[in-house]
């Protein structure tokens, strides 16, 4: 591969976060592909070509590969004309050593854990190991001549090298298997074919892909049993020498210097189809984190991106609370390039379809109110405890369950969430969020708040004599509270969640007596430093003096606000303060029991909540969606939808509380909650019509975010529908032209 095209990408990669960018790299460079997102293979992607860079002249020549040192800001490139390796900085692409006595130099691979450079030099036909620190060479492993291309397993770590062939005058090809560790060569194994020109290795099975030149086909290797285990033939194009694999999608893309690209599915070694590209191709990269094929030849890298179109048979327009019809969605890399009727919006030739005509689509909804380190598993009836604790799990294992939570919550249809209080987590939620935006794991895109803020007397565990870790922060006085929500702040906290009120019980007229938490003073400090540092403030509130407290002061979200008066309602409206009911958590057995039991059954939080709910929502207050997910199971929160229905809301009106307002509340609304040009491609469906029964929102069968499908289940669940398969349904469950909930489920 050229040097300049690693720079050009690096370069690219500037416009990200530092360490997406060096995510990025580590994937060129490797030559293999992070699977974040599983696919089914006849979902294959044709691409568009977005971008030719033309090289400068100096940056052009005969660099075959090139190896990448992420923590030593090193890249290794091979120019075959200098007979050496030479090195760069990273960042800068300053020239930093010249490892000379390489007659032919090939391939380059570079072992962290080791600090060894592993170089195939192609005259002397042998695998050269340098020193990483010294730049000396510590020994040679014997093949054949014309070492070239490698493929490397992380796993065994075994190096196979395509080595012989035509130019040594030889009939066959050898693919050698080399033990990097122990620096010796342990395996042979034979491909018929005179020339073998590149290579990818499967993580996630033992199977390596070769492109076999001189047969015109892919070589399968079974690289347990060192044979090759299946040959698929390359019939679209002649000349095949460069191979990309995205393993996500079981894809292979292999490119031909006639000036073509063909797209194999590596699951039945069929050619999906065939794309043009740029003449004499040398090498192609596959970037999953972009959805991007880098092509290099001597003189220029064409860049194909990724186009999907979704046939969308009715789309929710979250802005106007319509539905239209026959609408068609495209979407580039992450963002929505295109939306609207199929007489105004054309499918590009070669685009991938994605066929949502039967299904209702919608905009990826936002929870705002979320706990991810909350393992409840309540409903309205008991459910059992939680299924881990700060007391008896380590805070590693609970962020691993919280991650899944999230992932929960995603395939529930929940691209967004904000995630109020670690809950004895931490900064563990940052560190998640992180890992998510790095592309490293599947999940939700993340506001969090860290671990949140209390007073003395609150979140305590254990008696005195015992010192147990602590769920929340707790400050005492204003000046204490400035200086938790600066450190909150510099830990990554997007948001300030403190309680402001505490216990509850009911008076025996009914009376809601909420016990208030911080004075006026510390809440005003609290809201004033968070906003002093243009972050935002939720306040947890029942009611009484400390739901008054948080208003008076101008926090950006109320947590609850149970219990509501007029007043403090149209307080909240004026100052534009978002609620967020949580009204499902409410009605679940660990309140309904309790309050039942401390009142004779007379009063209860649910009832009062639904009280406040229809309240809040006839005096304008601005609602936002947030469910309270984590008491509760992530990934059912969607039952919250009915209840605002309940309480007196439309369908189309609770439907925008988790889009159009959740993302204004957030601050994303120029990313978010709505299908818009421009717009992160945050896309779920239903089979049937929310509008006409909202709980079709408790059953999301697509989900897509940032354009990458998530899952897709509406095939299945449609075909099943309409042989009256479902529980509850019958075989005219398919009421005219959308899928209609039909009878009971």
């Amino acid at each position: 591969m050229n040097y300049a095209l690693a720079c050009k990408i690096a370069a690219q990669s500037d416009q990200l976060s530092g360490e997406k960018m060096k995510t990025r790299i580590s994937i060129l460079a490797a030559s293999l592909v992070l699977i974040v997102i599983p696919a089914r293979a006849q979902d294959a992607t044709p691409l568009k070509l977005a971008q030719t860079i033309t090289l400068p002249p100096d940056a052009k020549g005969q660099f075959d590969h090139f190896g990448v040192d992420l923590k030593g800001n090193r890249l290794f490139a091979t120019p075959e004309a200098s007979k050496s390796v030479r090195v760069f900085e990273l960042k800068s692409g300053k020239p930093i050593h010249t490892i000379a006595g390489i007659e032919k130099p090939h391939a380059v691979l570079y072992r962290e854990d080791l600090d060894r450079i592993y170089v195939t030099d192609g005259e002397s036909g042998d695998l050269k190991i340098f020193d990483g620190k010294t730049y000396k060479l510590l020994s040679t492993v014997k093949l054949l001549e014309d070492a070239d291309s490698i493929g490397y397993d992380p796993k065994t770590k075994y190096l196979y090298i395509d080595n012989g062939g035509g130019d040594v005058h030889q009939t066959y090809s050898m693919l050698s298997v080399v033990d990097t560790t122990a620096g010796k060569k342990v395996a042979d194994i034979k491909i018929e074919g005179e020339t073998l020109e590149a290579m990818a290795l499967e993580s996630s099975s033992p199977k390596l892909y070769v492109n076999n030149k001189a047969k015109n086909q892919v070589d399968v290797v079974d690289r347990e049993k060192q044979a090759i285990v299946a040959s698929w033939p390359v019939t679209k194009c002649k000349t095949n020498v460069a191979m990309g694999f995205d393993e996500a999608n079981h894809r292979l893309f292999i490119a031909c210097r006639t000036g073509n690209m063909v797209v194999m599915d590596t699951q039945s070694g069929k050619e999906i189809t065939e794309l043009p590209i740029t003449k004499g191709v040398d090498d192609v990269v596959y970037d999953a984190a972009s959805k991007r094929i880098y092509a290099a030849c001597d003189g220029n890298v064409d860049v194909y991106q990724q186009v999907t179109a979704i046939r969308a048979g009715h789309l929710f327009d979250s802005k106007s609370g319509k539905i239209a019809d026959n609408q068609v969605i495209l979407v580039e890399d992450e963002k929505i390039t295109g939306v609207g009727p199929t007489d105004r919006v054309q499918i590009p030739d070669g685009a991938r379809v994605i066929d949502l005509s039967k299904a209702t689509v919608l905009p990826g909804l936002i929870d705002g109110h979320t706990h991810v380190f909350g393992f409840g598993l309540d409903d309205i009836k008991p459910g059992g405890p939680p299924f881990a604790s700060p007391i008896n799990d380590t805070r590693e294992y609970r962020t691993l369950l919280a991650l899944a939570n999230a992932q929960k919550d995603l395939r529930a249809g929940f691209t967004t969430l904000r995630d109020l209080m670690s809950h004895g987590g931490g900064y563990a939620d940052v560190d998640i969020k992180r890992a998510i935006n790095r592309g490293f794991f599947q999940g939700p895109r993340m506001q969090v708040s860290t671990p949140g803020l209390v007073a003395t007397g609150e979140g305590i565990l254990g008696s005195p004599e015992v010192n147990l870790p602590r769920n929340y922060q707790t400050v005492d006085g204003p000046w204490a509270a400035r200086q938790a929500v600066r450190e909150q702040i510099h830990y990554g906290a997007d948001w300030i969640k403190f309680h402001s009120t505490a216990d509850y019980e009911f008076e025996p007229d009914g009376e809601l007596r909420s016990d208030p938490t911080f004075t006026k003073e510390e809440v005003d400090a609290i809201v004033d430093e968070t906003h002093r540092h243009k972050k935002k403030a939720a306040c947890h509130a029942f009611g009484g003096e400390g739901l008054h407290n948080c208003v008076n002061a101008g926090v950006d979200t109320v947590e609850h606000a149970i219990e509501l008066d007029e007043a403090t309602a149209d307080q909240m409206k004026k100052k534009g303060i978002y609620l967020e009911l949580t009204a499902y958590h409410y009605s679940l057995s660990d309140y309904t029991l309790h309050d039942a039991k401390a009142t004779g059954g007379k009063y209860s939080l649910q009832a009062l909540r639904e009280k406040s709910g229809r309240l809040a929502i006839s005096r304008g207050v601005k609602i936002s969606f947030g469910s309270g997910a984590g008491p509760f199971p992530h990934g059912v929160q969607a039952r919250e939808f009915a209840y605002l229905v309940k309480y007196g809301m439309t369908p189309a009106q609770a439907i925008q509380t988790a889009t159009t307002t959740a993302s204004e509340m957030m601050g994303w609304q120029d990313r978010i909650g709505s299908i818009e040009k421009g717009k992160f491609a945050d896309i779920i469906a239903v089979a049937g019509d929310p509008l006409n029964d909202i709980t079709e929102l408790e059953r999301v069968k697509f989900v897509m975010k940032g354009g990458q499908v998530i899952h897709n289940d509406l095939k299945w669940y449609l075909q099943t529908l309409r042989q009256g398969k479902l529980p509850g349904t019958q075989a005219a469950g398919f009421c005219g032209t959308v899928s209609i909930r039909c009878g009971s489920s």
